[in-house]
């Protein structure tokens, strides 16, 4: 089965926080330490993990769709992707604290509702948590488990390529 969208989790997934447990304890504005890292008005950042910006630009260049699904409040979340000028890079955005599933699930119907059918074993999820990981795979997903399956985002790249 091709691999047509790839939905990666936020928080020590796609990015990591230090002095904020997640992104939704930051306090933007947030400002540009470099071109990966952000800083709120406290000094807590976020700083996208290495290989990230690789792995969008793979995905897109392999014409996969790119999907955010984050257990988040939505300001920050926005406020980031918009200082790595990454917003752009998503299909869709799940921003919110609803099971991951789910999600997943209303991103697929609205994708649909767009003209873009996709199934759900024709995606890939990666995310750090396996509780996540579980509620995913229920719905048919291909899953990866950052720390688990997959220590490098560009392994993500690897899977897709490898997708039957």
């Amino acid at each position: 089965m091709t691999c047509r969208l790839v939905l990666l989790d936020g928080d020590e997934t796609l990015w990591t926080c230090r002095g904020a447990d997640y992104a939704s304890l930051l306090r933007p504005p947030l400002r540009r330490r470099d071109a990966d890292t952000l800083e709120d008005t406290r000094g807590a950042t976020i700083a996208l993990r290495p290989g990230a910006r690789e792995l969008l630009t793979g995905l897109q260049e392999r014409d996969v769709l790119i999907g955010l699904v984050t257990h988040n409040d939505e300001p920050p979340v926005l406020a980031a992707l918009d200082g790595w000028d990454l917003r752009d890079s998503f299909v869709r955005l799940s921003i919110c604290w609803r099971p991951k599933g789910g999600s997943v699930r209303t991103m697929l119907r609205d994708l649909a509702r767009d003209g873009i059918e996709v199934r759900p074993e024709e995606c890939l999820f990666v995310d750090d948590s396996s509780f996540n990981i579980n509620d995913v795979s229920d719905i048919g997903a291909g899953c990866l488990l950052m720390g688990g399956d997959i220590d490098d985002l560009l392994e993500v790249l690897d899977a897709v390529d490898h997708a039957v």
